[in-house]
């Protein structure tokens, strides 16, 4: 995964391998992770490692190694970052990085620019108040990380999705605990008694039993405040796709990629939202397709016309620039979109 920072800057997150105790002396605690690669003016680069691991317990547990999702944030609250990995979500402030000097203890180096993790969770077929919720909790695979324009940050995994509040204090971001740090967390339990709109407290969409996979692949805030998810990743055969669901604060729609949308197939690789109001959708096979909720209108953005191929991989929205540029990353190219068709 990649993400671009500050000016000159780009943060690289790598897969690291999950076998291990996740203790002081798994042998795998230092792998994956990330870097800061950092470019001056006569094209020499700078490379700091981030090695995440959880804040205020002595460096004990070694959890995060599969880097899933990165976020930079220029606007809201310019120059953090959010890392969503195979576990939970940290939030990193890059500008006060440093490596420990001398005999500092590493954890408390660490603390001064790391808040590592959360998870939003729901547990096996079974409410996480029924019983011990050890290993039975189920979170991670943290694929999708949107933010609203309060700071709010949305967050989509392997089982379900939610919503964590910002926190000014990053020893607050992971201690604060329940409403103080979720504005959402779907899934447990469930089902409940219905609201008024009859949402059953699901983790995005219906599944059959609290704690069977939704495989989320992304998420995005539209302009209007509604949270788009989408569904498609592959975890193993065959795969999971339940398509995108749209959350308006007191329910969730969920719209079938072929049968609803019109798609070419039911994976949705990745989902962003555009300032017009469309939905870009990024599918394994069949390009991107910008679809606009409000009429049900569509464009299809195929290779080799628009795209190096029609397999995307990852799609970004660079708002830094006017107009915005649409990143896709194919499996044989990367364009830069800056004019699309007219809705």
């Amino acid at each position: 995964e990649i993400a671009g920072g500050g000016p000159g800057e780009v943060f690289v997150g790598y897969a690291g391998p999950q076998q291990g105790t996740y203790d002081w002396f798994d042998p795998n605690r230092h792998a994956g992770k990330l870097d800061r690669v950092r470019a001056a003016a006569d094209g020499t680069l700078t490379v700091d490692r981030i090695d995440l691991v959880t804040n205020d317990h002595g460096m004990q547990w070694w959890h995060d190694r599969t880097v899933h999702r990165l976020l930079f944030d220029h606007f809201v609250h310019p120059h953090e970052l959010y890392v969503g990995a195979n576990h939970g979500i940290a939030l990193l402030r890059p500008d006060l990085f440093r490596e420990p000097v001398g005999d500092e203890w590493p954890d408390n180096v660490y603390q001064e620019y790391m808040a590592d993790h959360l998870h939003p969770h729901v547990c096996f077929h079974a409410p996480c108040s029924a019983g011990p919720a050890g290993s039975n909790q189920r979170m991670g695979d943290w694929n999708g990380l949107a933010l609203a324009t309060d700071g709010t940050l949305w967050v989509a995994g392997r089982w379900t999705g939610g919503a964590i509040r910002w926190s000014a204090s990053l020893h607050d971001w992971y201690s604060r605990g329940g409403d103080l740090t979720y504005a959402a967390a779907f899934g447990d339990p469930y089902p409940s008694a219905p609201n008024g709109e009859g949402f059953i407290n699901e983790p995005v969409f219906r599944v059959p039993l609290e704690g069977d996979p939704v495989a989320l692949s992304a998420v995005t805030v539209a302009p209007d405040e509604r949270v788009w998810f989408a569904s498609g990743s592959t975890y193993g055969t065959p795969a999971i796709a339940y398509g995108l669901a749209a959350w308006d604060g007191h329910h969730f729609t969920p719209y079938a990629a072929v049968g609803d949308l019109g798609l070419q197939e039911p994976l949705v690789r990745d989902l962003v939202a555009l300032p017009d109001g469309r939905l870009a959708i990024g599918s394994p096979n069949s390009g991107v397709t910008l679809w606009d909720p409000a009429t049900g209108t569509m464009a299809a953005l195929r290779g080799p016309t628009w795209l190096p191929d029609d397999h995307v991989h990852r799609l970004e929205l660079d708002l830094m620039v006017n107009p915005p540029a649409l990143h896709v990353s194919t499996q044989t190219g990367a364009t830069v979109l800056r004019l699309l068709p007219s809705p």
